[in-house]
């Protein structure tokens, strides 16, 4: 997956790097604001011009550096994608709580932790597991925000708390990781369609309806299930089921 999106970042920066620099400065700006165009569809033009507006030369200059990195990159990047190691899914969990803490404190969402410190680790790409974790919570995110931007949650007498829960647990050789949260829920109708490439429920600016199709894939592709229990209006939870290593004697 990295490398894809590196792909589609060097796409966005060659454009840029083709600008004739030894143009003039209207030119330039020309140039800029059709590349632009293409790369934004018409959107943020205005800001990217004002970014660029110190100096267009040294700006185009710097792009160029940034296109070597990123197609170095690119070419790599299906290699770290692919390399599987013993990995402890606490750890890339919390990193992933780490990085939305901004998103989180946002809106109130409080995340309990239910952890079982002997789930053990399992054989799988960091890179994937983390892009996996981040698809589910950020999806638990938008369903909270949903729901409160929807009256939902007022629909009680009791005071709404915006909560996320994350539950592990060890079922023999199985790792079992739950993400719950109480948002805006999903349709009984379209829970089974949820896991399908291109389908979502967010509207067109907000999703893609391939976060979900690329984390089935990846737990998959892991040898694990996931699977999506849901009420309109009250909560949605993803349960994960990975296999646990194993050493070569048997024995964890």
């Amino acid at each position: 997956m990295i490398g894809r999106h590196l792909e589609q970042v060097t796409d966005v920066l060659r454009g840029f790097c083709d600008i004739d620099i030894a143009a003039s400065a209207d030119e330039i700006k020309q140039q800029v604001i059709e590349n632009m165009e293409l790369a934004q569809n018409g959107k943020g033009v205005d800001y990217y011009l004002k970014k660029l507006s110190g100096g267009f030369r040294p700006c185009i200059r710097e792009l160029k550096v940034i296109r070597l990195a990123a197609e170095k990159l690119r070419q790599r990047g299906s290699q770290f994608a692919a390399f599987r190691r013993p990995v402890n899914p606490h750890e890339e969990m919390q990193h992933v709580v780490s990085l939305l803490e901004q998103d989180l404190d946002a809106i109130g969402i409080e995340v309990k932790w239910d952890k079982d410190n002997g789930l053990g680790v399992v054989e799988c790409s960091p890179t994937e597991m983390f892009q996996v974790f981040m698809n589910l919570i950020r999806n638990a995110i938008d369903a909270i925000k949903e729901k409160m931007s929807k009256g939902w949650h007022k629909t009680t007498t009791e005071k709404y708390r915006p909560q996320i829960r994350i539950t592990t647990r060890r079922r023999t050789d199985v790792a079992e990781m739950r993400f719950w949260d109480n948002g805006a829920g999903i349709c009984k109708d379209l829970l089974d369609q949820i896991f399908n490439p291109f389908f979502t429920t967010k509207p067109p600016d907000k999703g893609t309806g391939m976060g979900l199709s690329i984390a089935n894939e990846i737990v998959k592709n892991h040898d694990g299930q996931l699977a999506v229990n849901s009420k309109e209006g009250e909560y949605t939870e993803f349960v994960i089921l990975l296999p646990v290593q194993k050493r070569d004697n048997g024995n964890e």
